[in-house]
């Protein structure tokens, strides 16, 4: 969708929208803020992959899953809050994502216990 936009910083999504697809924003260093409405429930695989710049991002309670490598290299995200909504995560959804120091996973999602969340 807006893979490799380099000069792309900030980026709003729509309320119609319900799934953010796989690599939808995939290396886009220079997005720093995304607002995910109540309308999406699913974040595909590597839908921010190595967003450099993505600070913060807010996950509402309609989010039903994570894909793989959902955040991955996100090396600016510092905090995260996966609500009890979500019931499935993927592999490495915040593998390498070097800054975080705050991560809350809902108590709804078995797997991040075992399958290499981080």
């Amino acid at each position: 969708m807006f893979g490799y936009c380099t000069s792309l910083t900030n980026f709003t999504i729509g309320n119609t929208v319900t799934s953010i697809g796989d690599y939808a924003f995939f290396v886009c260093p220079s997005l720093s803020s995304i607002i995910i409405p109540n309308s999406v429930t699913n974040i595909g695989d590597m839908a921010f992959g190595s967003c450099t710049s993505l600070a913060s991002v807010t996950l509402t309670n309609s989010v039903t899953s994570l894909g793989d490598d959902a955040f991955y290299n996100c090396t600016s995200l510092t905090s995260i809050v996966v609500p009890d909504s979500v019931a499935g995560m993927g592999n490495w959804v915040f593998g390498f994502c070097y800054s975080l120091t705050n991560v809350i996973i809902g108590t709804k999602c078995p797997q991040h216990r075992s399958r290499g969340v981080l």
